[in-house]
């Protein structure tokens, strides 16, 4: 498949001394969707499950904020 472009997608993980990924956290689902199972109790979230990953995605326009206001 031939690259077109590069996106990168920020998951903040807190402004803790150290990082953290809670339940409802973003970086949580997508851990999740990467390695097709929810980590056992006391699993560190590693970020190495995403290394050799691709996904299609799909980018556009928008003319809303994630405040839902209007973007000039």
């Amino acid at each position: 498949m031939k690259r077109l472009a590069r996106v990168t997608w920020f998951l903040s993980l807190g402004s803790r001394e150290k990082p953290h990924a809670g339940r409802r956290s973003l970086y949580w689902r997508a851990w999740i969707a990467a390695s097709g199972r929810p980590p056992a109790r006391r699993d560190r979230l590693s970020p190495q499950v995403f290394v050799k990953r691709q996904a299609r995605i799909i980018v556009g326009d928008t003319q809303k904020d994630f405040r839902q206001q209007l973007v000039h």
